[in-house]
């Protein structure tokens, strides 16, 4: 089975337009002995199902910051995992920045009933920039972003091609540094060059993180979207919810 990354979530925190509706960010791993989750926005629990992903194959999520548009739907994970299917393992880590025991625990407080773990264990794990986690078939480091004071990039090992997540980031040498061995990188592009964000790459920033790997522009706006197609080429592809990447 190759190694797929497949986008969740591909859009900011709101719907900007009713014909061109994208989850916030979310992103999934499928290698053929688990599945890894890069942040969690709104709506990507049903982009799990509708991607045809098995949520009880879910080994870890990773949060790259405490932005809700990044773990909005982790209370419907926990959810769904008190009811219905466990994880396989029998245990789900949620790893993430310093504070990450901290959010989760305050999830859980608001409905103990039905999102404390019933029938598995759940592991938090906080990271602090450089920090290595290794799962049964990949290998994830971090590195510091430049967007919250908590926020980090991520890149993934597998058998197969090396991934990079920016996270939401600024555009930084350390980060084109950080990226430098990635095949694929999935980038934020949520700044727009008529109205830029301060804490967000423009697609043409973020396009210009490789010179050799394919980079998703991706956590698009409606704005951000056209310029991301106008940017589209060979390596610089504009991402879409559930489309699906071969590593």
């Amino acid at each position: 089975m190759q190694n797929t990354a497949i986008i969740l979530g591909s859009g900011s925190f709101c719907a900007d337009t009713k014909n061109d509706v994208r989850n916030p960010a979310g992103y999934a791993v499928k290698t053929a002995g688990e599945t890894i989750i890069l942040d969690l926005g709104f709506g990507n629990v049903r982009g799990i199902a509708r991607a045809g992903l098995d949520y009880s194959g879910i080994s870890h999520v990773f949060l790259t910051h405490f932005h809700p548009d990044h773990w909005g739907d982790l209370p419907a994970l926990l959810f769904a995992y008190h009811y219905n299917e466990k994880p396989k393992d029998g245990k789900l880590v949620i790893a993430g920045p310093a504070g990450t025991s901290e959010l989760v625990g305050k999830i859980l407080a608001t409905a103990p009933a039905h999102l404390n773990p019933l029938g598995y264990k759940l592991a938090i794990t906080e990271l602090a920039p450089g920090a290595e986690i290794k799962g049964k078939t990949f290998r994830l480091v971090c590195a510091k972003a430049e967007h919250s004071p908590e926020a980090l990039s991520f890149k993934i090992y597998t058998d197969g091609k090396t991934l990079g997540y920016t996270g939401d980031s600024v555009l930084s040498e350390e980060l084109k540094t950080f990226c430098q061995d990635a095949d694929v990188i999935i980038a934020d592009a949520g700044g727009s060059e008529n109205a830029p964000k301060k804490a967000h790459m423009t697609p043409a920033e973020a396009a210009s993180l490789s010179d050799r790997a394919d980079i998703y522009l991706s956590h698009l706006t409606k704005d951000s979207a056209l310029q991301a197609a106008a940017l589209a080429g060979p390596r610089i592809k504009t991402a879409l919810d559930l489309l699906s990447i071969p590593l």
